[in-house]
């Protein structure tokens, strides 16, 4: 009856420690947990299969950020532009946000580092335009990584690099996961102070870069993304 009794307490705690398992909130990758206050934090830390995913875009992310040998800031800044994105999504679209952001970030390529020669890094056709920002001339080109059957509709993943006038090194770098160009539009030059320039980043989508004088370089602002859900304006134009 004593070995007995002692099987049955064992059981019985082994039963009470699954269940608090069970009950134990989900862990999430990109954010703590303990400290979850938005709605979409929440809902993440409560669902395990929304943790599991929350974890799996953190290790694509993290690697996809390996990949980037120079524009690690600007795609840093992508990165917390989507998770703010992400906030404002209600708990059924969550899963697949997150499986569609898992597979972007899964399909980069190796973006080739500033001293790279694009001659050699890049197969695909390039794409150049010029604008004026405070009085300086600055040269625009995109280097498409894959070839294009057809220039006048390509897209894919690309590196743009900008060139003030005169220099041969590369003021700013922005790797481009995907760069989409029709009839050689691909790129929109809009405020001159400060300077704003709008890059076509799909059919339906762009991304715009404000030039931080501070910096000396253009910085990642927001996205407009049609096919996300987001706001998106045919004349690269943001509304909150």
């Amino acid at each position: 009856m004593r070995n007995k009794g002692m099987y049955t307490r064992r059981a019985l705690s082994f039963a009470v420690c699954m269940l608090c398992g069970l009950a134990l909130p989900a862990k999430a990758a990109s954010f703590d947990c303990e400290q979850a206050k938005s709605e979409f934090e929440q809902a993440v830390c409560d669902n395990p299969k929304l943790s599991a995913l929350d974890e799996e875009m953190s290790k694509s992310y993290h690697a996809a950020l390996e990949k980037m040998a120079d524009g690690k800031a600007a795609f840093r800044a992508q990165q917390r532009a989507w998770l703010k994105w992400m906030q404002k999504r209600s708990a059924p679209d969550l899963e697949e946000a997150y499986q569609w952001h898992i597979q972007y970030l899964n399909e980069l390529p190796l973006f080739p580092d500033a001293d790279a020669s694009m001659q050699k890094a890049a197969n695909g056709p390039v794409f150049s335009m010029k604008f004026s920002l405070e009085e300086k001339q600055y040269t625009l080109n995109a280097y498409m990584l894959n070839a294009c059957k057809n220039p006048d509709d390509c897209g894919g993943p690309a590196q743009v690099r900008i060139f003030r006038q005169g220099r041969a090194k590369a003021l700013h770098i922005i790797n481009m996961p995907n760069l989409y160009v029709f009839r050689q539009e691909w790129a929109q030059a809009l405020n001159s102070s400060p300077m704003e320039v709008c890059l076509q980043s799909g059919v339906y989508s762009k991304d715009v870069y404000k030039f931080d004088a501070r910096q000396s370089r253009f910085v990642f602002s927001h996205d407009l993304d049609k096919s996300a859900g987001g706001p998106y304006y045919r004349s690269c134009e943001y509304q909150e």
